[in-house]
This record gives C-alpha cells, sequence and structure tokens, in this order.
C-alpha cells in the first residue's frame, strides 16, 4: 500500500511539474517569437535579436522525454523499497 501511494505521488508531482513546465515555457516562447524582448549588440554579432522557432516535434519530445525520467525516477526508489 505504502509502495502504491509513493508510486501515485511522485508521478502527480512528476507531470505536475511537466505541464507547468510546458505552459511557462510555451508563454515564454511565444512572447519571444512575437516580440524583440532580447536584444543582441548588433556590432558584436551578425543578428541584433534573438530567433526563436517553436516546433511542436520539440515539445512533443520534450514530454516523452521528461515523462520517462519521472516514470524511472519515481521507480527505482520503488524498488528499494519492496527489498
Amino acid at each position: 500500500m505504502i509502495q502504491k501511494i509513493f508510486l501515485i505521488r511522485n508521478i502527480i508531482i512528476g507531470f505536475t511539474g511537466i505541464f507547468l513546465g510546458l505552459i511557462i515555457g510555451g508563454i515564454f516562447s511565444r512572447i519571444l517569437t512575437v516580440t524583440d524582448f532580447i536584444q543582441i549588440e548588433s556590432d558584436v554579432y551578425i543578428i541584433n535579436q534573438l530567433i526563436v522557432k517553436n516546433n511542436p516535434l520539440d515539445f512533443l519530445s520534450i514530454i516523452v522525454v521528461s515523462g520517462i525520467i519521472v516514470l524511472v525516477s519515481a521507480y527505482i526508489p520503488l524498488k528499494k523499497i519492496k527489498k
């Protein structure tokens, strides 16, 4: 019973972090896409503003890899509790 509670709580916390991170990251990425929020010194670099591209595949890969990390990090301590 303790193992099930431990696993469920870790998964809920992990996926909540993934969800909030994607929302906050998506908002900042959208802001950087539409505005000239970050200015770069054009005498030092070739460009004068940061160019951001929002690719849905990037967001999907972040969800998948982060989800795998959450599941593995929840399962490893659970396996040690069983022993």
